[in-house]
Formats: C-alpha cells, sequence, structure tokens
C-alpha cells in the first residue's frame, strides 16, 4: 500500500535521508571529513553529499538547530542545552513541533555566555552560514566563583603554652565565605584551589579578561584556612605579625602539635599559596 501510494503522490517518496543520516552528515563535517570520505560513510556520490549539506544548512538556519544537532556543532551533549534553555539563556523557535534553537539565539547566548562552547573551533563550513565568524573573538580568561560547603566549618583553638599565645580562628566552606571569585582560561572548567573541588564554567558575574585579575583574595581565602592572612605578597598574623620563613615554621609547629602528617599538610598549602597561579597563565619570569 505504500508503494502504491507513494507512486501516485500521496505519499512522498522516500530517498534513504532520515534525520539520523543527516545528523551523520553533520558530524563529518565537523570533523572536516572530505566530501569523498563523507560520502563513502553515507554510501552516496560526492555531488549528493554538497547538496544535502546546502539543505542542511538552509534547513537550520531557517527552522532552528534540533538538539542532537545543537550538541553535534558544539561538542556540548543535548542534556545541557536543554538545561540551558530551561535557565532562560536562549530561547526556541514559537510553533516547532520538537524543541530547536534559532540561530539568532544561540548567537546572542554566545554574546553574552562566550564560555558556553569554543566557536571558533567550529568549521568555517559552518561557522560562516550561522553567524559564528560575525561573534568578537572570545577573552582568553574568565572570573567563576566558588560557593562550595565542602569544607564543614569548625572553630580552631589552641590554648597558650610555654609563653606563647593562644591561636583561635575560625575555617569556614568557601560558600560561607560568600563565595571565592578566581579567574580562569575561558573555555576550562576550574578547580578551586582552596577546597579541591570543581567550580561551575561559567562566569556568574559574567565578568572576562584579556589577562587575569589579582589572586590575593584567592591566596589569602586560602591562607585562612590556617589561621593567617596574605597581604603584600607576604604571610601574617590576624594580629598583624609578619612571618618570615622561620617564623611561619613555628606557627606551623605550634598550630599542628607534634602531629608530623598535618605539619606536612599545612606545609604543603603554604607552598601552594605562594606558587599559586592562575591556570594557563604563564609564570612571571
Amino acid at each position: 500500500m505504500g508503494t502504491f501510494l507513494r507512486a501516485h503522490g500521496v505519499l512522498p517518496q522516500y530517498d534513504g535521508w532520515r534525520p539520523e543520516r543527516y545528523e551523520r552528515l553533520l558530524t563529518a563535517t565537523v570533523e572536516q571529513s572530505s566530501v569523498a570520505e563523507t560520502a563513502a560513510l553515507l554510501a552516496t556520490n560526492t555531488a549528493e553529499v554538497q547538496v544535502r549539506l546546502r539543505q542542511l544548512i538552509e534547513m537550520i538556519k531557517t527552522r532552528g538547530f534540533t538538539l542532537a544537532q545543537l550538541a553535534i556543532v558544539t561538542g556540548v551533549h543535548r542534556i545541557y542545552w536543554r538545561q540551558y534553555i530551561a535557565e532562560g539563556w536562549l530561547g526556541t523557535a514559537a510553533g516547532s513541533r520538537s524543541m530547536r534553537v534559532p540561530v539568532a539565539e544561540l548567537q546572542g547566548a554566545l554574546r553574552a555566555r562566550p564560555e558556553l562552547f569554543d566557536y571558533r573551533a567550529v568549521p568555517a563550513a559552518l561557522a560562516g552560514p550561522f553567524g559564528l565568524l560575525e561573534l568578537p573573538d572570545p577573552l582568553p580568561y574568565k572570573l567563576v566563583t566558588c560557593r562550595s560547603g565542602a569544607i564543614g566549618a569548625r572553630l580552631v583553638d589552641v590554648q597558650a603554652d610555654d609563653g606563647t599565645e593562644a591561636l583561635r580562628f575560625e575555617v569556614k566552606s568557601c560558600g560561607d565565605l560568600g563565595g571565592l571569585d578566581l579567574w580562569a582560561p575561558m573555555y576550562s572548567i576550574p578547580t578551586c584551589p582552596r577546597c579541591g573541588l570543581r567550580v561551575t564554567r561559567f562566569s556568574e558575574k559574567g565578568c572576562y579578561a584579556d589577562k587575569p585579575g589579582d589572586s590575593s583574595q584567592v591566596r589569602d581565602a586560602m591562607a585562612g584556612k590556617i589561621g593567617l592572612r596574605w597581604r603584600d605578597g607576604r604571610f601574617e598574623t590576624l594580629a598583624g605579625e609578619v612571618l618570615d620563613g622561620a617564623g611561619l615554621e613555628r606557627y606551623i609547629d605550634r598550630l599542628v602539635q607534634r602531629n608530623s602528617r598535618e605539619r606536612e599538610r599545612k606545609l604543603k598549602l603554604v607552598d601552594d599559596i605562594e606558587r599559586y597561579e592562575v591556570a594557563g597563565q604563564p609564570p612571571n619570569l
């Protein structure tokens, strides 16, 4: 019956190009396979590959991306695109049977949040028609915020002994501090140097820059884990006493109370603070 209806124009002639085949064509284009390689992959000829690609591009420009197509072009799974739509970061085409994202919506989302994906890595064959080449170059760095509660709030209280002063301070989580801002390369998923957990790759404050800003706030927050401050490139106590190398070791010894393993951890933290550099940033020479 199907053959009869197609022969009489009631049903369209099936040409073997289901959505899955167009997705394979789009994948081959993103991977920059040659036309001949793509034709062999799709069991067709090079002329049809070129025609079908033009048709696909025009269809996307007219109707918008399906989430599967968006995932192929951007390298970001469709689950995340569904989440970004729910967050209101980009809209969908009205009146479509399936969820589709207009090209203009994708462009707008990238202008607001360039860290969504590396749009400069999209092949020119797709970046041109979809207007990605018209977007400004993304800046190299973004400001992200750690709001983790991983560090359990606790009070450190070391009693005075043998003429030494008591040590009392509170250790808070990054979230309890009101969030810890840190700079990271644009397309990285950074790790918080204070709590060691992954940080959202999106800039909560929408802040981007050619060069990372000052990292003293991060170092100071790290130093707070051992009851110290980082000021002007050096450690000082909460009372304002500047600690040199020997004074810092004495302070750590006092803090850990002859616990050798804990001493090693605290000295490692001190070293991390002194050496801290934004990931991807060349060290100062």
